[in-house]
């Protein structure tokens, strides 16, 4: 799991940070699958460039660097879009949006659920699929306030197999709550309605885990040096889940939280 991946070469050339990035996955997939404890598949929260509505930065900056992930890591690939993939209006009729909507769809058409299909929402960069067991919920989170998304959201967490699916999880940009430059006493309107409209959704269906981006951090710091470019691996094992934070780079070794461990794990009873 990782996200915010833009940068200010998009359109120009690949960026050397994702690139990174995607090189130390590389290796971890191949680690993982030696020791048994394969990876299956990577979300991406958001940001995937700079300006989604410009073609031209998915194709030079983004779809090189997805197309090694998932034909050289042999895993699959799933994009919940961000502010700068779609804009930050909350009108649908945007121009911006619709430009990056489209392009959405275009860069990553084979990547999620067909149109038309029962987990997918037409139109809409919201799907949701399961593996194992565990249910993932793709979300636009630009547009919590949606009456489409949203009821579209109830139906597919009401649905759900729970005899099948024992965790459930969504993915999605904007966090509901954070202590970094997006959050504390700044809530911007996205983490207000998703607070408002989402949040009791997933109490009520007992979502165990949300993924989100938009703020560039592994724990708060002013020092970039203590915010390295990290991606987390997320064991599954029944139902006890472990999240480990890898960082890249110069941030090989990085722990979140100083003397803690970059492994948190946390169960729950059937």
């Amino acid at each position: 799991m990782y996200g915010d991946t833009r940068g200010h070469r998009d359109g120009t050339k690949v960026q050397a940070e994702h690139s990174m990035v995607i090189e130390s996955m590389l290796a971890t997939i191949r680690e993982s699958a030696a020791r048994g404890d394969s990876i299956r598949f990577v979300l991406q929260s958001g940001d995937a460039v700079e300006n989604g509505s410009i073609a031209q930065q998915l194709a030079v900056s983004y779809i090189p660097l997805i197309t090694c992930l998932t034909q050289e890591g042999g895993v699959p690939y799933f994009l919940a879009v961000g502010n700068h993939d779609v804009g930050t209006s909350m009108d649908l009729t945007n121009q911006r949006r619709v430009d990056g909507v489209r392009n959405y769809f275009a860069a990553n058409a084979n990547l999620i659920p067909p149109d038309g299909s029962p987990r997918r929402l037409r139109g809409y960069p919201a799907y949701s699929f399961g593996y194992g067991n565990t249910f993932f919920i793709a979300l636009d989170s630009d547009i919590p306030d949606d009456p489409t998304q949203l009821a579209w959201l109830e139906s597919q967490l009401r649905s759900i197999d729970r005899k099948r699916f024992r965790n459930v999880a969504a993915f999605f940009h904007h966090p509901p709550f954070s202590s970094g430059l997006h959050g504390g006493p700044r809530v911007e309107p996205q983490a207000a309605s998703i607070r408002r409209k989402w949040m009791p959704l997933f109490r009520r269906y007992h979502v165990r885990l949300l993924f989100v981006g938009h703020e560039h951090l592994a724990r708060p710091s002013v020092d970039a040096r203590g915010n390295p470019h990290h991606y987390v691996v997320v064991h599954v094992d029944g139902t006890q889940i472990s999240l480990e934070v890898v960082g890249v780079d110069w941030g090989k070794g990085f722990a979140p939280y100083q003397g803690g461990s970059t492994m948190s794990l946390f169960s729950t009873h059937p």
